[in-house]
């Protein structure tokens, strides 16, 4: 099940709202993909998630919500190197 093109313009725009100081809501604003198979498409949405949780690690005061938003970058950040190798392998054939 791919993302939309909605659904990634979203996530991207509340990226841009942390940016900016535009508050957001982190992870409890996410909604769940099921089976997302790794793309490039994907990747990019991976990559902006992870900087949307490492931002919102760097602006809190909460020691609990940042490594809970330092865990969910870490997430982030795998999915995205699984996606890149998935996409160089599949390059590669």
């Amino acid at each position: 099940m791919a993302l939309s093109e909605g659904a990634i313009e979203t996530w991207l725009s509340r990226l841009d709202g942390a940016r900016t100081g535009k508050k957001n809501h982190g992870a409890c604003d996410m909604t769940s993909q099921s089976s997302v198979k790794p793309t490039l498409r994907n990747c990019e949405f991976y990559l902006a998630r992870m900087n949307a949780c490492q931002v919102e690690a760097n602006e809190t005061l909460l020691p609990n919500v940042r490594d809970r938003a330092l865990r969910a970058a870490a997430a982030w950040q795998e999915m995205y190197k699984k996606a890149r190798q998935f996409d160089e392998k599949r390059q590669g054939r």
